[in-house]
C-alpha cells in the first residue's frame, strides 16, 4: 500500500521491536519496508532511555543479584501497581528470553541480553534509523555512559538543564501546530480525554503564558506524546501501539495513522489522513 515516502517511529514501536513477540517483531519489521525510510526524534531516544533502557538496566541488576530465575520473578511480581510499565517491560523481556533458543540458563540468557541491549541497544538503533534532531531535546543527545557494570542515562528533567534544553524553541517555532492542537483537545468531551491530553491541553496554555521558562514543567516528561507528534509532523506517515493520543494528534497535523495491536493475530490498524 503507498503510504508515502516516510514513516515515523514512536516510542512504543521500537520499545516491541526489541522484547514484543516474533510475530510482531516480523509485523513491524514487515510494515517498516514498505517505505523509502523510517526515522524517530529526540524526545524518542530521551523516552527510550529513561524507560526502556532503564528498566533493562533494572533487569539486568536484578540478574546479577539472584541466583535462580524463580527468585528474580518473584521479585518482579512484588513490584507496587505505581510501576506497572517498569513490570510490563520486565516481563515482556523475560519472555523474550523464553523465546531464544539457546543452551545456558535462563538466567544466564537473561544477564547476557539485558548487558547487550543496554551495550548496543542504542548503536543498533541510531544505525538503523534517522534521529530527527529537530527538538533540540538536551536530554535526547547524551548516550549512555558506561562505567564498569554501571550505566548512567543521565539526568531526566528538563528542569535540570534548563540552561541547554531549547525545547522553549522548538515549540515557539511549532506555535501554530499548538494553538489547532489546543483547539482540537477542547473540542473533545471530557469523559474520552485521557490523562495525557488533559496534561497537554494545560500544557499549552502554560506555554503560551510563559514560553521561556517552560522547562520547569518538564515537558520531556509530562507531554512527551505532544512533543513527539509536533517532531513526527514532517512524516506523512505516524507508526505506534498507543492509539488514543496518537489519533488526535495525526487528525491534526493531517498524517496516516498506522497502529500495531499487541495482538500478534492482528494485522495493523490503517486510519488514513485527510486528503487534501
Amino acid at each position: 500500500m503507498p503510504y508515502g515516502t516516510g514513516l515515523f517511529l514512536d516510542t512504543s514501536i521500537i520499545i516491541a521491536s526489541f522484547i514484543h513477540s516474533p510475530k510482531i517483531k516480523k509485523h513491524i519489521e514487515n510494515r517498516i519496508k514498505e517505505f523509502t525510510f523510517a526515522c524517530t526524534g529526540m524526545v524518542v531516544k530521551k523516552e527510550l532511555k529513561h524507560r526502556f533502557f532503564n528498566d533493562i538496566k533494572y533487569l539486568y541488576n536484578l540478574s546479577r543479584t539472584y541466583n535462580a530465575i524463580s527468585d528474580l520473578n518473584r521479585r518482579i511480581d512484588a513490584l507496587p501497581k505505581q510501576q506497572y510499565r517498569k513490570f510490563r517491560i520486565c516481563f515482556q523481556t523475560l519472555i523474550t528470553i523464553d523465546e531464544m533458543e539457546d543452551e545456558q540458563s535462563r538466567l544466564d540468557r537473561l544477564r547476557y541480553y539485558t548487558k547487550y541491549l543496554l551495550d548496543y541497544g542504542m548503536d543498533i538503533l541510531t544505525k538503523k534509523y534517522c534521529f530527527l534532531s529537530i527538538s533540540s531535546c538536551f536530554l535526547g543527545k547524551n548516550d549512555i555512559q558506561k562505567t564498569g557494570n554501571d550505566y548512567d542515562m543521565g539526568p531526566s528533567k528538563c528542569s535540570r538543564v534548563s540552561d541547554k534544553c531549547k525545547i522553549h524553541l522548538f515549540l515557539s517555532d511549532n506555535q501554530n501546530e499548538l494553538i489547532k492542537i489546543q483547539e482540537h483537545l477542547r473540542h473533545i468531551d471530557n469523559s474520552e480525554k485521557t490523562v495525557e491530553l488533559r496534561n497537554a491541553e494545560e500544557f499549552i496554555d502554560k506555554f503560551k503564558e510563559n514560553p521561556h521558562t517552560i522547562q520547569k514543567f518538564n515537558p520531556c516528561s509530562t507531554v512527551a506524546d505532544l512533543l513527539i507528534a509536533l517532531e513526527s509532523k514532517c512524516c506523512p506517515s505516524f507508526y505506534t501501539i498507543n492509539k488514543k493520543e496518537s489519533q488526535h494528534y495525526c487528525r491534526v497535523l493531517n498524517q496516516n495513522l498506522i497502529v500495531r495491536p499487541t495482538n500478534p493475530d492482528k494485522d495493523d490498524e490503517f486510519l488514513p489522513r485527510e486528503p487534501k
